[in-house]
């Protein structure tokens, strides 16, 4: 058995293992490994005691690790919160569960296995693959960290291992349960169907005062008026507190001077020939020079147009810089001498020149002074922020700050959680707005509320100066919406009875050609379906109900509106199984790694229920909730 037990112990099993049991070395990084012992326990498992010094190092050392995330400490509360003590606590019995239970088997590790695990492991090998001797010293110094109490802990490890490859080693998925899967994922169908549109239920009829006031009874609750608030709102953003009057000119002109917002850049139609040596380019320059045009050198070589012109292109456009700093520096028309270029030597060419065009400067110069004085704006929201605050912290209602500072201040007479009025319709734009009205309606008349930021901008200060309770509203306030509401009923009932009726008659063996004539509807044929594909034409529910049944099954579902979808499974097209397909294989593996997850958790229950587990809760409570906080940075 200790045979069969080692046998597995490097196999994919050690996948599975280490995402139950080990889930640390992902989540946490090395050092969860790098821990000592004591005989403090502060939880045993067994026989099997988990050291509280252990349990300390790696919890302290998540702390730092989760500063480390969050780019802040994180106090004892807030990783208790996380519930941080208990899946590190959690780990460590399961670790321990298995440990005891490989001593309860005398299971052992040779020296020589501990020492091949530890020289396979990744986190100790250089650059080049290899282990290096060197660097596990280094990384078990880093982590105060001897290396006999190293070796200790991997040879806990592998025990475990050996436990879990005992247990769920060789695992498989039979044949039959791929078949299945198989067919799940790949079988075809097809469906004929029809669309009810609401057109077939035909004119629904106004109710009669009885019929309405029986449905707005029954229906009371959906049309009660919700709570409303009045808000008052005070903001703050640059273009509240902009003052482009104190822009100076002098300022405006070196903007206008040193941008090139508002430039555009000159532009060249640039030719080029790159020849293969200097030789070739020479020769094709002092023909130039005796007559030929640039078009004939271009010809001579095999040349379309589209392969020497580069189009009418920015100085920064041309790949090659030195053929850009040429091409800039020619005459419209003329050809450069020969370039030594990135790509070989060249000769360019340029046939027009677009030249560069600016803005007047009495064109932009209120646009320019706006800009200015809204960045320097700003600057200045932290200080307004500021300013506000203090003023709100001496009394000061938003009506009298905003007076004081002279901004504008909005009042909004109702709105209800959804940003509506009192008519239904949307209260409009508001700067911040979920924000504030979700804020609002936690809080009430009277409470000052924290700023709500606009942005990365501008703040938002609100106070609710009015609550309007929610009420049941008289029929007589809604009758138009209970009307419309009586009338969606009643035609989704009709459609359903249509949808149903038509449904009967196809199950009774009418053809749905016939059905569809009868109801003065088109008959749709759909393509090859499958469970997890889609089609243009029918809905992922219609698609997932064409699968509820064999060849022949009648089926309905609610398309999009109040559309009906009343359909036929016309014909079923089993996949053929082949085990060794790659996506059954890759699915058969996937499911083994379950089936083990699961069988290993199921065993490690079992056997803690066996050998007890005893919490030593003062002392975790003491490491978890110490009388002093400490900053784990």
């Amino acid at each position: 058995m200790l045979d069969a037990l080692r046998q597995g112990a490097g196999k994919w099993i050690g996948t599975v293992f280490i995402a139950l049991l080990a889930l640390s070395f992902g989540i946490w990084g090395i050092q969860d490994v790098f821990l000592g012992t004591n005989t403090r326990a502060i939880a045993t498992v067994g026989n099997t005691d988990i050291s509280s010094i252990r349990f300390e190092r790696t919890y302290l050392a998540q702390m730092r690790q989760l500063g480390r995330r969050f780019n802040r400490a994180i106090t004892p509360r807030e990783a208790v919160a996380l519930g941080l003590p208990g899946q590190i606590l959690g780990i460590m019995v399961n670790e321990a569960t298995l440990n005891d239970a490989a001593k309860g088997m005398n299971l052992g590790v040779s020296d020589d296995l501990v020492t091949k695990s530890i020289a396979k492991d990744e986190r100790f090998r250089d650059p080049s693959g290899n282990f290096d001797r060197n660097y596990f010293r280094q990384i078990l110094n880093q982590n105060n960290m001897t290396e006999d109490l190293f070796v200790i802990e991997q040879r806990n490890t592998v025990l475990r291992q050996q436990v879990a490859a005992g247990l769920i080693g060789g695992i498989g998925v039979p044949n039959t349960y791929l078949n299945v899967v198989n067919i799940y994922r790949n079988e075809e169908r097809e469906i004929k169907y029809i669309t009810l549109a609401p057109s077939v239920a035909g004119d629904i009829a106004e109710p009669t005062e009885s019929e309405l006031d029986t449905f707005f009874q029954a229906r009371k609750a959906e049309f009660k008026a919700p709570e409303y608030r009045k808000l008052a709102i005070l903001k703050v953003e640059p273009e509240d507190i902009i003052k482009p009057e104190d822009v100076s000119d002098a300022d405006v002109r070196k903007e206008f001077d040193s941008s090139t917002k508002y430039v555009t850049a000159e532009k060249r139609d640039v030719q080029q020939i790159v020849f293969p040596s200097r030789e070739e380019a020479d020769a094709a320059r002092k023909k130039i020079t005796e007559g030929k045009t640039f078009t004939d050198i271009a010809t001579e070589r095999g040349l379309k147009e589209k392969d020497y012109t580069l189009g009418l292109v920015a100085k920064k456009d041309i790949l090659d810089g030195k053929v850009g700093e040429a091409a800039f520096t020619l005459a419209e028309g003329t050809v450069s001498e020969v370039i030594e270029g990135r790509f070989g030597s060249v000769l360019a060419r340029v046939v027009t020149i677009q030249p560069e065009v600016r803005k007047p400067f009495e064109e932009v110069a209120d646009q320019l002074r706006k800009d200015l004085a809204t960045v320097r704006a700003e600057s200045e929201i932290l200080e307004m922020h500021d300013a506000v605050e203090d003023a709100r912290a001496g009394g000061a209602t938003l009506t009298e700050i905003a007076e004081r500072f002279k901004l504008k201040l909005t009042i909004v007479e109702a709105v209800d959680a959804n940003g509506k009025d009192k008519s239904d319709a949307d209260i409009g734009a508001l700067p911040a707005k979920s924000a504030i009205i979700s804020a609002a309606f936690k809080s009430d008349v009277g409470i000052e509320n924290d700023p709500i930021a606009i942005g990365q901008r501008g703040f938002s200060w609100f106070d609710v100066t009015e609550v309007t309770p929610s009420r049941d509203r008289a029929l007589t306030e809604i009758r138009d919406k209970a009307v419309a509401a009586w009338k969606k009923d009643q035609l989704e009932n009709a459609l359903g009875a249509k949808a149903t009726e038509a449904a009967k008659r196809l199950k009774d063996g009418t053809p749905i050609e016939t059905v569809a004539l009868d109801l003065g509807v088109a008959v749709t044929k759909s393509g090859k379906l499958k469970r997890q594909g889609q089609d243009d034409g029918l809905s992922a529910s219609t698609i997932t109900a064409a699968f509820a049944g064999p060849q022949g099954y009648v089926g309905t579902t609610q398309a999009s509106g109040n559309d009906r979808i009343v359909f036929v499974v016309t014909d079923v097209a089993q996949p053929a199984f082949f085990a060794q397909a790659e996506g059954l294989q890759e699915a058969g593996k996937q499911m083994a790694t379950q089936l083990g997850e699961t069988v290993l958790a199921q065993y490690i229950t079992k056997m803690q229920t066996d050998l007890g587990i005893t919490i030593n809760q003062p002392l975790l409570e003491r490491i978890v909730n110490p009388s002093t906080t400490s900053n784990y940075n």
